[in-house]
This record gives structure tokens, sequence and C-alpha cells, in this order.
């Protein structure tokens, strides 16, 4: 049950994270990573069996992870302040932690599924 209710969070947080990256600088990519996120926890909420797919978007996300892992670095709350494009290095640290966490929720749907 507690899956479901999370499962039906992070559904909701990747779709509108999906839609607010139409003012993204590059759009298309970023609404492909959030449209993944929400398409594979809705798969998982209908028990679709999805580790093959999962290990696949994991290691897509992880390889985006290290790319701006220097980023890391740069991290504060002015760069989470405003939904405007201050600067690209605030940008580049949106992305880091919006890839860490499709990381992290899509190594729970691979656990789960795992576990199921």
């Amino acid at each position: 049950m507690i899956f479901k209710v999370l499962n039906g969070i992070m559904i909701v947080l990747f779709v509108l994270a999906l839609i607010v990256q139409s003012n993204d600088p590059d759009p298309l990519l970023w609404m492909l990573v959030y449209g993944v996120a929400a398409a594979l926890s809705v798969a998982a909420l209908l028990k679709f069996r999805l580790r093959p797919v999962l290990l696949s978007y994991m290691a897509v996300c992880a390889s985006g992870v290290i790319y701006l892992s220097p980023r890391f670095a740069a991290t504060s709350i002015q760069a989470f302040a405003s939904v405007g494009m201050s600067s690209s290095i605030e940008e580049e640290v949106r992305e880091l932690w919006g890839l860490l966490i499709c990381l992290a929720w899509s190594t729970v749907l691979y656990v789960h599924a795992r576990n199921r």
C-alpha cells in the first residue's frame, strides 16, 4: 500500500516535471527523461515486468549523473529558487539533481520489481 501511494506521488511529480520542461533550452531531452520515469512508474503500478527496461533507464540516468557530477560543488538553494535560467551552471545543477531523483526512484522500482 505504501508503495502504491509513493508511486502515485512520483507519477504526479514526474508529469509536473515533464510539463515545466517546455521552457527549457533543451525541452525534448528532459521531457523524455521525465516522461520515461512517469511511464515506468505507471507500468510498475500496473505490475508490468520491467527489470530490463529499468536497468537500461538506470544506466542512462547514471551516465548523466556522472557526466554532470562536477556540478555537485555548485549546488545551492539559489539554483532551485527561480524557475528561469539565470546561468548555465544553475541549469546543470538542476539537471543533475533531476537525474539523481530519476535514478533513485528507478532503483526503488527495480528493487520492488525484483522482490515481487
